[in-house]
């Protein structure tokens, strides 16, 4: 009995502290919706494409780190398209390009050529 009466007088204290974290929950939320408008449109789709880019840091087996790298290029079929060559920017490698190459290969383009530095 004793419990309960003590279990009583603590329910004031908690339904302030759930109402308490309901309010600063409504706050935070509205804050991130209001950050999350102002934001450039394309951020979220780029952010949803971080998973597929990680598949490319997965291809360095392709050309393994100390190996100089081919500095000449094997003419490939004609396609009926101008050649397409990727050349990876500061900190990237040659692995970055195989999602895009994917997709131009899907769609019929397939002389492509990938610059390892």
């Amino acid at each position: 009995m004793r419990d309960l009466i003590e279990m009583s007088k603590s329910i004031p204290l908690l339904k302030a502290t759930g109402i308490s974290l309901e309010i600063a929950g409504r706050f935070v939320g509205k804050q991130a919706l209001s950050i999350y408008r102002q934001m450039d449109p394309d951020v979220p789709r780029h952010i949803l494409q971080i998973p597929l880019l990680s598949y490319s840091l997965l291809s360095s087996w392709i050309q393994p780190p100390g190996k100089p790298s081919k500095k000449s290029f094997e003419s490939q079929k004609a396609d009926g398209h101008r050649p397409l060559v990727f050349a990876h920017g500061l900190g990237g490698s040659h692995g970055d390009f195989i999602p895009m190459i994917g997709f131009f290969w899907l769609n019929g383009r397939k002389r492509t050529y990938r610059m390892s530095f």
